[in-house]
């Protein structure tokens, strides 16, 4: 009976051994991602926060913890508020633009015009151009001498003297947006165009034999279903532009005084121009809460649209 009931609890215990083995195993396939992406992202995040919080510069190499200074700095200069403005207004403008002549592209494709693939792919060439060849060219656009923009408002009687695009306050961040918008309608457009494939057409019918009026179709039909998509398109486009420096580097270099400069540029020239890597981790932790804010708020709507619709 000892023998017996001996074999019986350690056979019940290599079972148990056994299935913690195959549960762990998963885990331990995994370990070796994980252990790559705290190396490449967790850890530079984190040293990225904790450096906002000293006085670090690439001069000196010395640095001392200086609690919340560099964040005060941020929200009492005015300088700081200008940055931020300049982004946010740049950014959301831009994204308008994008999502309003993307959609009217994406309806016009969807609309079977004729010779819609050559249309389609015409425009989506526009997204495969890099950023750094569409900049120079929006740079030669704008020019206050020879370019085509002074030229064509010349032309239609809409301005009385050539406008320094890129030299003024309000004319340079007018350029970027229009940079901006023009880069990334096509991106707009091919998301929004899988959407209202997505859109069934029985319940279009069904509208349209109730009564149903185009623009109360795409109001109360064709919005709610495309809806998940342009939110997604508009915080992923917002995320890149807030990243962008290529074209506020090239085309303005943040002037004239501070006029376009962006975030992203801000913390470039600080951390690389100014050495003060504090002060631009400040800023960067800043932005990375306001991303993660975006984020959170493209969750709720989304999740709101979903369960709306059902």
């Amino acid at each position: 009976m000892m023998k017996t009931g001996q074999r019986t609890l350690h056979l019940q215990n290599s079972r148990r051994a056994l299935r913690l083995r195959s549960s762990l195993f998963p885990y331990l396939l995994l370990l070796p991602g994980f252990a790559i992406s705290g190396i490449v992202i967790v850890y530079p995040l984190l040293n990225g926060i904790y450096m906002g919080f000293t006085d670090f510069s690439l001069i000196n190499q010395t640095y001392t913890f200086n609690e919340l200074h560099n964040f005060v700095q941020i929200f009492t200069k005015p300088m700081y508020r200008l940055v931020f403005f300049n982004s946010i207004f740049i950014v959301f403008v831009s994204v308008f633009w994008q999502l309003f002549f993307g959609l009217v592209l994406a309806l016009l494709v969807d609309s079977k015009i004729p010779g819609e693939k050559i249309f389609r792919s015409t425009i989506f060439i526009i997204w495969i151009i890099p950023m750094m060849v569409v900049t120079l060219l929006f740079f030669v656009i704008f020019n206050t001498e020879y370019g085509i923009f002074n030229h064509l408002m010349n032309r239609l009687h809409l301005i009385s003297r050539n406008v320094a695009w890129l030299g003024e306050r309000w004319p340079a961040r007018i350029a970027l947006i229009i940079t901006y918008s023009w880069r990334g309608i096509p991106f707009f457009m091919v998301l929004l165009l899988a959407a209202l494939q997505t859109v069934p057409q029985e319940l279009v019918e069904a509208a349209r034999i109730d009564g149903a009026r185009d623009w109360h179709l795409f109001r109360f039909i064709t919005i709610p279903f495309i809806m998940p998509i342009a939110v997604l398109a508009c915080l992923l486009s917002s995320i890149a532009l807030f990243q962008d420096i290529t074209a506020t580097f090239i085309m303005t270099n943040g002037g004239p005084v501070y006029a376009t400069t962006t975030v992203g540029l801000f913390i470039y020239k600080e951390a690389f121009q100014n050495f003060q890597m504090g002060q631009a981790s400040a800023v960067g932790t800043i932005w990375l809460f306001f991303m993660v804010l975006l984020a959170f708020l493209y969750v709720k709507v989304v999740s709101r649209n979903t369960a709306s619709n059902w």
